[in-house]
């Protein structure tokens, strides 16, 4: 049994190794098809596996997914033709995350005849709260048609694209919440809430320029210019953690002792220092929980109320929000977002390596 296996950052690498590595143990070949650089993200360690290679003329300097159509038709040819050989070579895919030359390759083996897996990198927030460049009912399943297995990271997620995909009667059957392997490491190393007076802020910022969200976009640059002058005026200590896909230059205008990176640090060192974080609606809500420490949602568009209900619709409102956070407010908010975060990521998930490829495994 050959199986082609593929990832485009660290969060799909996290997920995808240790599932390939079980799948090898149980005697398949496994070889990786590296595609960071086609999403402009740095590759980890390639040793695991023998490298599988993908020839494509035309290659992209942004998010594939964004794209031209007339690209979007000459990549899909390309993949075609130039590629047959390597998609007759493999009785499978596995990939994670997910992204536009994934669901390209899976359509491609869904075409033969054979079975593609998904497992997701993030939650998918935009399933939760509407982003403004991509209203909810411009939103399809698509990413789903070609692959025979979802994997997701707990029932709550599996219940939103169900939920936002009602129409599809076969989503119950194919998604599976077994959680995802890149977040075995929270379920190992849970840290409790324990109450300080709120000195440190943690901002993180947004990806939406490289997912193409205009709208979104602009929003966020003008939030930015508040928190600058909420910055230069606060008693509170602030760090702004600039997304890994964001661009770091659009920032030259706060301290550099403002500015925190992931080359600089891990998030998990950057919410420890911190006493709260402020961040729009992401799947890295529930790693802050994990990490002990409570959040404020920053969000001015619509929201699933449950899960998503934003505390301040804008920057103007935070320090006002903070003043309010007392010690048993802070802890009534840590534990509803606990409740969320036990939903959203399945406490099984430090065996979600082994469900994935046993459940892999049960299709041959």
């Amino acid at each position: 049994m050959n199986i082609l296996i593929s990832y485009h950052n660290k969060e799909g690498f996290d997920n995808i190794i240790p599932v390939a590595n079980y799948l090898k143990e149980k005697n398949y070949s496994v070889k990786l098809l590296d595609l960071c650089s086609f999403y402009i993200q740095d590759s980890n360690d390639q040793d695991y596996f023998e490298n599988e290679k993908i020839r494509l003329i035309i290659q992209n300097k942004n998010n594939y997914r964004n794209t031209s159509k007339i690209k979007k038709i000459i990549f899909y040819i390309q993949l075609i033709f130039l590629n047959k050989k390597l998609f007759n070579s493999y009785d499978c895919y596995l990939f994670s995350p997910g992204g536009f030359i994934e669901g390209q390759i899976s359509k491609q083996f869904n075409y033969k005849k054979k079975h593609s897996f998904f497992i997701e990198g993030g939650l998918r927030a935009i399933l939760l709260a509407e982003y403004p460049d991509k209203p909810k009912n411009e939103i399809k399943e698509t990413f789903l048609n070609h692959v025979s297995r979802h994997y997701v990271s707990g029932q709550g997620n599996k219940a939103a694209i169900i939920n936002n995909f009602q129409n599809n009667n076969s989503l119950p059957d194919k998604i599976k919440s077994f959680g995802v392997p890149r977040y075995k490491s929270l379920i190992n190393k849970t840290i409790q809430y324990q109450y300080k007076e709120i000195k440190n802020i943690l901002y993180l910022t947004t990806a939406a320029e490289y997912h193409n969200y205009k709208i979104l976009q602009k929003w966020h640059d003008s939030e930015m210019v508040i928190l600058n002058s909420v910055i230069k005026n606060s008693k509170y200590q602030y760090k702004i953690r600039v997304h890994p896909r964001d661009n770091l230059k659009k920032y030259k205008e706060f301290s550099s002792s403002n500015i925190t990176t992931a080359n600089e640090n891990s998030l998990f060192e950057d919410v420890k220092w911190c006493d709260i974080v402020v961040t729009i609606p992401s799947s890295t809500f529930f790693e802050i929980n994990y990490f002990g420490k409570p959040f404020i949602i920053l969000w001015p568009f619509n929201y699933n109320p449950d899960v998503f209900k934003p505390d301040i619709t804008s920057l103007k409102l935070l320090e006002n929000e903070l003043n309010k956070l007392d010690r048993d407010k802070l802890y009534d908010k840590y534990e509803q977002q606990r409740v969320f975060r036990d939903s959203f990521i399945n406490p099984k998930t430090d065996k979600s390596d082994k469900l994935i490829a046993e459940d892999i495994m049960s299709f041959f």
